[in-house]
């Protein structure tokens, strides 16, 4: 893993195959988008708030980072992996769970703008999207956000409103339910009310 200021030199004992090249772009991008993110003073605002307002930040940075990161360098790189057969299975159920997975992350923001409690329900879920229990490396949430970037990609929305994602991160809901086809569009109303939260919570 790559981040600002802590790089994990373990890379230079591998071989420098196509895998592992992609691996670092993805890693390398992540250092990259954050670099913007860390810049933005409402995403600054926010995880000065309370720990709602923290957990939105978490969220819309999420999606950003692995959404960018997963579409333009992972997504295809499943191919190259020996488990083929079964990583593909694991991406033809996530692709059958998308309503699902849609309908998850619409839990995640309904109950930050309601302040649900405890805050432990909402990092819980948070964390079945964002953690991998598979064994294949491919968490929900990263599948998630990379096809949500996939259907931008795929439609009138240009490549930079898309990479300008990482200086506007707020926009990434709202970019793709304009294209999203509607049978997984997020809740139009909801978004409205998280547009008003993230207002509130950085006066």
């Amino acid at each position: 893993m790559i981040r600002p200021g802590k790089v994990f030199l373990s890379i230079l004992q591998e071989e420098f195959t196509e895998e592992l090249l992609k691996g670092l772009a993805h890693e390398f991008h992540h250092a990259g988008a954050l670099y913007w993110l860390n810049r933005n003073q409402k995403l600054k605002a926010l995880k000065s708030s309370d720990e709602h307002a923290r957990m939105l930040a978490e969220i819309f940075t999420y999606f950003v980072t692995e959404g960018l990161a997963n579409w333009y360098f992972s997504l295809s790189r499943l191919k190259l992996l020996p488990d083929v057969e079964n990583r593909m299975e694991r991406i033809k159920r996530l692709e059958e769970e998308m309503p699902q997975l849609i309908k998850t992350t619409e839990q995640l923001l309904e109950w930050i703008c309601e302040h649900h409690e405890p805050i432990e329900d909402i990092r819980a879920l948070f964390n079945s999207l964002s953690m991998d229990t598979s064994g294949y490396g491919i968490p929900a949430g990263h599948f998630l956000s990379g096809r949500m970037v996939g259907i931008m990609d795929n439609s009138n929305v240009s490549r930079e409103e898309i990479i300008e994602l990482v200086k506007h991160p707020f926009n990434f809901f709202d970019l793709y339910n304009k294209v999203a086809p509607e049978n997984i569009k997020l809740n139009a109303a909801l978004l409205e009310k998280i547009r008003s939260k993230i207002e509130e919570w950085t006066e």
